[in-house]
């Protein structure tokens, strides 16, 4: 395969829209894909981790949060934001946990995620029906 050649013309983007919440009412949806790039390096980690004290902190309750994929490396009881993603957990109304994705990347659960664990059917169609929802991905 070639590589794409350069492109020398600038195209400018707005990578974090803000999203203003506008009383206690308000309902955040919340899809976790991936653990961001927070693996992969220091900057990444921080980032991930300001959302995540953003939404703890934001008087909007979690109405859906869904794990899936590489998401669930945060579960992991070694993971430097397991007491966060546990407390989002918590503050949500309805939290959905990809089985496959717990089993494919070999992350260790308790009594106490069993009741969060959905197969990744089930989590498909909640995303269908979950609108507006905030990716992290």
């Amino acid at each position: 395969m070639r590589p794409n050649p350069k492109n020398n013309d600038v195209t400018e983007i707005e990578l974090y829209p803000e999203v203003e919440i506008t009383d206690s009412s308000d309902v955040i949806n919340v899809l976790i894909k991936h653990d961001y790039f927070s693996s992969d390096n220091e900057y990444g980690r921080s980032l991930l981790e300001h959302m995540m004290d953003a939404l703890l902190s934001s008087p909007a309750r979690i109405g859906v949060l869904m794990i899936i994929d590489k998401g669930v490396l945060m579960l992991d009881m070694n993971d430097d934001l397991n007491s966060k993603t546990t407390r989002l957990m918590e503050k949500s109304d309805l939290c959905l946990i990809s089985e496959e994705s717990l089993e494919y990347y070999n992350i260790p659960y308790g009594e106490d995620l069993s009741s969060h664990l959905a197969p990744d059917e089930r989590i498909a169609s909640q995303i269908i029906e979950t609108q507006p929802l905030l990716i992290l991905e």
